[in-house]
């Protein structure tokens, strides 16, 4: 009697101690279910975008001091190259109308030949004769919020806000003397994007970020076509321009830069 009650608790103890450790391990397995999913889903919210270009100017007019006098151009008074760009832009998208991206732009252009006029580059005297080298660098770092419209506009698909930090350089040397403008700012921007689609993986594009002012302008604008190959995988083809500058009591300059593109992006 004794025996047969004591096995009896045990059962009963032991179907208690069974029922609890399956209700554990389920609740485990939904929580780590649900961690799998929330990673997965975090992970499928970014994207890595990344562009190779042709790049070449078509002006770059500089005046520092301000003066018609001291005036010079990279692209008409000497020869400026052609160069390799690339950029790249990290991309997390919070939903299906909001996305965060990081940019990252280097440019420089490198011009050389023999200055038609006396110029005075900042406190640096050139005279008309000189060989001179030429350096316009632009490094661009931004941080973009895009706001996707929730109607899904056939062709307005979304607006938003650019903060972008110029690092930028101008530079002028012969072989005895040398001159440089160094220059590091703020620049709010906004940003959009139209776009025409032909099908359902193929569109024309127009997106970019811009800004007008009495003090100068800036403009990054991409038009060309993307096409998605797959869930994971788009391609960019087309022309982009880079242009802008600051005309203020100080300094005089802009430059027009052309780009052919190549830009890729992909889910990770």
């Amino acid at each position: 009697m004794g025996m047969g009650s004591g096995l009896e608790n045990c059962n009963k103890s032991g179907g208690v101690i069974d029922t609890g450790m399956k209700k554990k391990n389920k609740f485990f397995i939904i929580f780590l279910y649900c961690i799998i999913i929330s990673c997965n889903q975090l992970r499928a919210n970014w994207s890595l975008y990344i562009e190779g270009a042709y790049a070449y100017p078509s002006y770059s007019d500089i005046s520092i001091p301000r003066s018609t006098i001291n005036e010079f151009s990279l692209t008409d008074n000497l020869d400026a190259d052609g160069q390799i760009a690339y950029r790249t832009e990290l991309r997390y998208a919070f939903n299906k109308n909001h996305r965060l991206e990081l940019l990252i732009a280097p440019l420089s252009i490198t011009a050389k030949g023999v200055l038609p006029k006396n110029i005075l580059f900042k406190t640096t005297q050139f005279s008309k004769g000189d060989i001179v080298d030429g350096l316009f660098r632009f490094d661009s770092y931004r941080i973009r919020y895009r706001y996707f419209f929730k109607t899904r506009n056939k062709y307005f698909k979304s607006i938003g806000f650019t903060a972008k930090i110029r690092d930028a350089e101008i530079t002028l040397e012969t072989d005895t003397v040398k001159s440089q403008k160094l220059n590091t700012g703020f620049v709010p921007l906004l940003n959009f994007i139209v776009n025409y689609p032909f099908k359902d993986n193929l569109n024309f594009e127009i997106n970019g970020d811009a800004l007008f002012s009495q003090y100068g302008r800036a403009e990054d604008i991409f038009l060309g076509l993307n096409y998605q190959l797959n869930n994971d995988l788009k391609i960019n083809f087309g022309y982009r321009v880079v242009e802008g500058g600051s005309d203020v009591e100080e300094v005089y300059s802009f430059t027009w830069i052309n780009y052919i593109l190549l830009g890729i992006e992909y889910k990770l």
